[in-house]
């Protein structure tokens, strides 16, 4: 819609909730629709739903949460970078007994391992990775040879 242009906002991120494969592809689709047609800026997606800790899942329905899949996450990562879309994941720890991220955080990276936590990431592609480290993750990104600009 025009009206956020008009109000000031330059793009949007929108997020994606839990949802099925199918409805994450055909958001994926409407948005590669919009983002094409000059509709509005999209700057990337939040990938946040899907993939939750069922304990923190928050607004989510459970239903709709999804246990990792080693082929559907990839999937749908290189679907969004095909339509020159970023991707954003969050691993913040929130709460150190539940986790919001799969096990592959901030506190992972910091206290296992940066290789288990922050790599796992980067190696998934994901093009953003939201911290409360940004110093400690551009320092491990730059070390692994996993950091680049797009």
């Amino acid at each position: 819609s025009l009206s956020y242009l008009k109000s000031g906002v330059t793009g949007v991120f929108p997020t994606l909730a839990s949802a099925t494969t199918e409805e994450l592809n055909a958001a994926i689709d409407r948005i590669a629709s919009a983002k094409a047609a000059g509709a509005i800026n999209f700057a990337g997606v939040h990938l946040e739903g899907r993939y939750l800790n069922a304990a923190r899942r928050g607004a989510h329905a459970s239903h709709l949460l999804a246990a990792l899949d080693k082929d559907e996450l990839p999937a749908l990562i290189e679907k969004m970078h095909k339509d020159n879309v970023l991707v954003w994941v969050n691993s913040i720890i929130f709460d150190h007994k539940k986790q919001l991220a799969g096990g592959h955080s901030d506190d992972t990276a910091l206290t296992v391992s940066e290789n288990l936590g922050w790599g796992w990431l980067a190696d998934r592609n994901f093009d953003i990775i939201q911290t409360d480290w940004p110093g400690m993750l551009i320092d491990y990104l730059k070390r692994s040879g996993k950091y680049y600009k797009k």
